[in-house]
């Protein structure tokens, strides 16, 4: 049986602040000294990625096109290098791309036989948006905020993910990672999630709150929150009864590992990641949360599949019947206008 990918809290890992990197030491490709401006000065394609790797979750970064000139922008592998200067972002099946100046998407064309039209022209300034969902598996873009569709479905990682682009001669770009953007994306989070010391302060006091309420049930020294103690966070944060899914939703954005516990390390990342610091911002969020499955199908599938696997035991196949009647319990109290839940 193949081993199962660990996948890092928060389904993000960086090394430092998110910038562009050369990785093919291509002498002609500049990248500016913050790492998020990139030029050519050669003939064909200088292809650069960021530093960031992401695992799971729906993630969300925005391109201005600074010289309507070509480039390729998007997602690649952690596998992915290009074969040539004649080669960019798309032209392998490690990379997926989206060329405005041709209005064309591109993956798995080598031969230049596979690319397709997608999306609309793009002008000097425009703001493209690049979105990557890794529980639906797909790829969409956008101009300006909006939104041109999926360009990409069933998109097979193989591992982590990693912002990328091929620039043209004399085309220019300017990226940004969040945490503020022109157009944000509905229900994606940004690669950029720093938090200041006071945010970091603030959540950590909020934690500490709640997991100085078990002390007395734990003697392990473990910073997590659980027993008695998630109970009264649930109540807390808006909870209306056992059945209510608050906690299943908190632990499907958390990422958290273990059932029914909550660790400091998803917590801080977390929170971090969909910029809620305080109590009043963690509530309003939640509240974004149970909105997003309700009213998106895809979030929807993508939070009903989580459940299931976050309650089912490790070495289990299926959960057990207690464990499936709770789940389907509590995703049954879903408003959600799109699906009717079969019975059990």
């Amino acid at each position: 049986m193949a081993q199962q990918q660990q996948i890092p809290v928060g389904g993000i890992s960086v090394e430092g602040p998110i910038q562009f990197e050369n990785f093919t030491e291509d002498t002609q490709l500049q990248i500016s000294k913050d790492g998020l401006d990139l030029s050519y000065s050669g003939y064909n394609y200088g292809t650069a990625r960021a530093n960031a790797k992401v695992y799971a979750g729906r993630w969300y970064y925005e391109v201005i096109i600074k010289t309507g000139g070509s480039a390729r922008i998007g997602w690649c592998n952690e596998k992915f290098v290009p074969e040539s200067r004649y080669a960019g972002l798309g032209n392998d099946e490690m990379s997926w791309a989206f060329d405005g100046s041709r209005k064309t998407k591109y993956h798995n064309d080598k031969n230049g036989d596979n690319n397709k039209p997608y999306g609309e022209y793009w002008s000097t300034n425009d703001v493209i948006g690049c979105i990557l969902d890794l529980d639906a598996k797909k790829i969409s873009f956008t101009r300006n905020g909006k939104d041109m569709g999926i360009a990409f479905t069933g998109i097979k990682p193989g591992g982590a993910m990693i912002p990328a682009a091929s620039v043209y001669r004399n085309t220019k770009l300017s990226f940004s990672f969040g945490r503020t953007f022109q157009y944000p994306a509905p229900y994606s989070a940004p690669l950029n999630f720093t938090a200041s010391p006071e945010q970091t302060k603030s959540l950590i006091k909020v934690f500490e709150n709640y997991q100085a309420g078990q002390l007395s049930e734990s003697t392990d020294g473990s910073e997590v929150i659980k027993g008695q103690a998630v109970l009264k966070m649930a109540k807390d944060f808006g909870a209306t009864g056992d059945q209510d899914p608050l906690l299943l939703i908190l632990a499907w954005k958390l990422r958290s590992e273990v059932v029914w516990e909550f660790a400091k390390e998803e917590w801080l990342i977390g929170f971090s990641v969909h910029g809620a610091f305080t109590l009043p911002e963690i509530k309003k969020k939640i509240q974004e949360w149970r909105a997003e499955i309700s009213d998106d199908k895809n979030q929807f599938r993508s939070f009903y599949n989580f459940v299931f696997e976050y309650l089912k035991d490790p070495l289990a196949t299926a959960l057990d019947k207690e464990e499936a009647l709770l789940a389907w319990n509590m995703l049954d109290t879903v408003s959600y206008t799109h699906l009717t839940l079969p019975t059990i």
